[in-house]
């Protein structure tokens, strides 16, 4: 079964599209969620650095990707939080 530590692992991985630091030492992961209903539905939130930053899409794509391939997680929502 997938953990919230399995899950920030991954973010751990996932660098910050216009800086050469993750986006957890960047400190924009503000939660993760999980919800077992037999398959694992993931939630995370992400503080973007700016309104209207031009690479959320870039991060928002390789979180549903990475996040995505964990065993028994089923899906994935990014929510940004401003």
């Amino acid at each position: 079964m997938v953990t919230r530590g399995d899950i920030l692992d991954v973010l751990k991985t996932i660098d910050d599209p216009e800086m050469p630091i993750t986006i957890v030492d960047l400190g924009i992961v503000e939660d993760i969620r999980l919800h077992d209903a037999g398959t694992v539905a993931v939630e995370i939130d992400i503080l973007p650095t700016f309104v209207g930053c031009p690479a959320l899409a870039f991060l928002e794509r390789d979180i549903l990707e990475k996040i995505g391939r964990l065993d028994d997680v089923e899906n994935v929502t990014v929510r940004f939080v401003f």
